[in-house]
């Protein structure tokens, strides 16, 4: 539905007028409903803190006799006796047991002084003596007080939900109202009723030994009432019991009613009102509006003739007049049109020049940009274990002096490396935020920043001194802080890792790139579930997280740029569709077999790529790999250094053996020394193919279940320690399976 300009103003007039009225009287409303309550509330407390002290020691010896009595006397509290509803009561005591407790001596005393209270809110001033419980002015004068009860706590309810009354004011059944009918609050509350009072927080709190009312009114069997509980004390300031006073809340109530109604009422008045002086001011202030329309429709259908007047000073009057210059300049302009259309024109020829110029110095950029580029890109791996292959497609392609290139922000860098004597092979796939030139910077300085620090790492044989898993941490860290220097202007996101040539361990960071890929027995999956990492240069860092994998001989990784996911599914229509399948990729690693090659061609063949693309394919210990060893293994040689305990020596003699297709004996050997030297997360590894591959080697399963224990894994220390009793019982392992569940179980 369509508004004119004049409702529009008189509905933001009325919308004002309601909300400021009705805020108003809302917040009205509250204050004087809070009022009311505290008020209400402090006049029933005083009251009550008055009443307590007619309590003296002779009555409050009184409470406790009785509440002895009822307990002694009381029928069996069983749970179906005490699930009374909120709000109910229960008698637990017999009609003959009631009837006689209520005429004792302690019974009598205290509801006098209850009926003493309660008639104390009377207009006129109560005799004094003993008081029935409707004496001769109920009715002509009636006391502002309606109940005034004793309640205790019973020992099966330690959350006091439930209470027992000892006395009440009101312990007969009568018609004080006359009505000939005896209603709910005219029933008797007779001594050892059950009152399930969870719905008086207030109650429940006051054997706390504080005084407490109700924050507002509440709702029982007996009517709407407001109430006060005060404690009654022992010398010692243990509570005995609590003094209930309740008021009636009716009358508030339909104050407070009446009010909330007047508020609607003075609400619904202001709206028509509004609505009838916003109508009538619309239609004043909507008039000039009409005209400029008018005026505006009138230009459109080419009429420059046309002025509008408005005999006005203030804004519309401005307004006008300038719509009247606007219509006498567009009548000018119209009549020299052609004259600027030619200028137009010229000036549109020497920019096309000055264009033509600038791309033919933007070429050049691109190539010198290319030029620096190229040696930086580059599968520096000599690994035989691991091998590697490229694969790289910038979308921007160009000619310099008859010299094709292609200029974009992905990047592929591989390279070896050396950690505590064993090898790594180094690789990452990164991809620069930004279009051609931009982009192709960012890979620039990532694949200077990546080269600098391989050469750092690696020149002259370097074998590095530290966790393959710290260098990772610290390599992220220097070239994150390199982007960081060009404050949000330059990111990149990549993957980045290293891969034990032997052992086959691969750990890699990814930055906001793509989930690596692994294929293993013609089945591909995502190797990451969830990235927390940012781009590098994100001023937002998030939380680092570095993805262990174990390879398996034969296992193949992929790691891309999102150039592998962003497809048009619709090349040459006009409308494209891209995809938002991430796993299709997936699916295309498996339909080629792993082949880097098919795969590019099935990708093209889904759709049209958008985007720089580039993919390294990692290779672990592929069927066609030489896996000759350096030196021909001497097994016995290795046995006579490891019954001599020459662990390093040993461990030297293993180092330079290709042990994937070993045996368990030769892998025992290895996580064995790699375990006395303190190297437990390398040992591992070797220790888990030996038991694999020889379920049953008791030695094993002894030095794994140690080697779990030292690294926190207690689970699987114990599984091994309890597979190695299993197969000799003899064995004395039962003290390390012992210390091993103890570490389990919670402190």
């Amino acid at each position: 539905m369509r508004l004119t300009f004049g409702w529009k103003i008189g509905l933001a007039i009325c919308l004002l007028a309601v909300g400021t009225t009705g805020a108003g009287l809302t917040y009205f409303y509250t204050i004087t409903y809070s009022n009311v309550w505290e008020e209400l509330a402090r006049r029933l407390a005083d009251v009550g803190r008055t009443g307590q002290f007619l309590f003296t020691e002779e009555h409050r010896n009184a409470i406790e006799r009785l509440n002895r009595e009822t307990d002694r006397l009381s029928v069996e509290r069983t749970p179906e006796l005490l699930s009374i509803t909120a709000g109910n009561t229960e008698q637990s005591l017999t009609k003959t047991t009631v009837k006689e407790l209520q005429s004792s001596k302690d019974f009598l005393l205290l509801i006098n002084v209850l009926r003493q209270i309660k008639n104390a809110s009377r207009n006129d001033v109560t005799p004094l003596g003993t008081l029935p419980q409707s004496p001769q002015w109920f009715r002509t004068d009636p006391p502002l007080i309606r109940f005034a009860y004793l309640l205790v706590a019973i020992k099966e309810s330690p959350d006091r939900s439930i209470l027992k009354f000892i006395a009440d004011g009101d312990n007969e059944e009568n018609d004080q109202d006359g009505n000939g009918q005896i209603s709910a609050d005219e029933q008797p509350t007779e001594i050892g009723q059950l009152y399930n009072v969870s719905s008086q927080p207030g109650l429940m709190a006051a054997f706390d030994g504080k005084v407490q009312t109700s924050k507002e009114y509440y709702e029982d069997k007996w009517g709407t009432w407001m109430s006060a509980y005060i404690p009654i004390k022992r010398p010692d300031g243990s509570v005995i019991a609590i003094l209930g006073i309740d008021m009636s809340a009716s009358s508030q109530l339909n104050l407070i009613r009446r009010l909330k109604y007047t508020c609607i009422g003075v609400i619904g008045a202001s709206f028509f009102l509004s609505v009838f002086i916003s109508f009538l001011l619309s239609r004043w202030l909507a008039r000039p509006i009409v005209l400029l329309r008018e005026g505006a429709e009138r230009v459109k259908a080419r009429d420059y003739s046309t002025r509008i007047e408005i005999k006005s000073s203030d804004e519309l009057g401005i307004l006008a007049a300038t719509f009247n210059e606007m219509v006498d300049e567009v009548r000018d302009h119209a009549q020299t049109l052609e004259q600027k259309v030619a200028a137009r024109t010229l000036e549109l020829q020497n920019t096309l020049e000055t264009v033509q110029a600038l791309k033919a110095q933007q070429d050049a950029d691109y190539y010198l940009t290319n030029l620096l580029a190229n040696p930086l890109f580059k599968n520096y791996n000599r690994s035989v274990a691991v091998q590697t292959e490229f694969f790289v497609k910038q979308k921007k392609e160009f000619k310099f002096r008859d010299k094709a290139g292609e200029l974009g922000g992905d990047m592929c860098v591989t390279g070896n490396l050396k950690f505590r004597g064993k090898r790594y092979t180094m690789f990452v796939n990164g991809d620069a935020m930004g279009k051609s030139l931009q982009g192709a910077g960012g890979a620039l300085i990532m694949g200077s920043v990546v080269n600098s620090i391989m050469s750092r790492s690696a020149s002259n044989k370097r074998d590095l001194d530290m966790d393959p898993r710290d260098w990772l941490r610290e390599t992220y860290q220097e070239i994150h802080n390199v982007f960081l220097t060009f404050d949000g202007s330059m990111y990149v996101s990549c993957i980045l890792g290293v891969v034990n040539d032997e052992s086959g361990e691969m750990l890699f960071f990814n930055a906001e790139h793509p989930a690596a890929v692994l294929f293993r027995n013609g089945r591909a999956c995502f190797l990451e579930e969830d990235i927390h990492l940012r781009k590098l240069g994100s001023q937002i860092q998030g939380k680092y997280v570095l993805t262990e994998v174990q390879l398996q001989p034969g296992d193949v990784v992929f790691v891309g740029s999102d150039g592998r996911d962003d497809l048009n599914l619709t090349p040459g229509d006009v409308n494209r569709v891209i995809n938002e399948d991430e796993h299709l990729f997936v699916r295309i690693v498996e339909e080629a077999n792993g082949n880097l090659d098919e795969i590019v061609r099935k990708l093209h063949e889904k759709g049209e790529i958008t985007d720089d693309i580039s993919l390294i394919k990692i290779s672990y210990k592929p069927a066609t790999a030489n896996r000759t060893a350096l030196v021909q293994i001497n097994t016995a040689e290795v046995v006579r250094l490891m019954k001599d305990k020459r662990y390093s020596e040993t461990l030297t003699l293993l180092e330079n053996q290709d042990l994937t297709t070993a045996g368990p004996l030769l892998l025992y050997y290895k996580g064995l020394c790699l375990e006395r030297l303190g190297r437990e997360q390398e040992a591992l590894p070797f220790l888990e193919r030996a038991i694999h591959l020889d379920q049953e080697q008791v030695a094993v399963l002894k030095v794994l279940g140690n080697v779990y224990f030292k690294m926190g894994k207690f689970k699987e220390a114990a599984e091994s320690l309890e597979r190695a009793i299993e197969l000799r019982p003899g064995d004395k392992l039962r003290s390390a399976l012992d210390r091993v569940k103890k570490r389990m179980s919670p402190a």
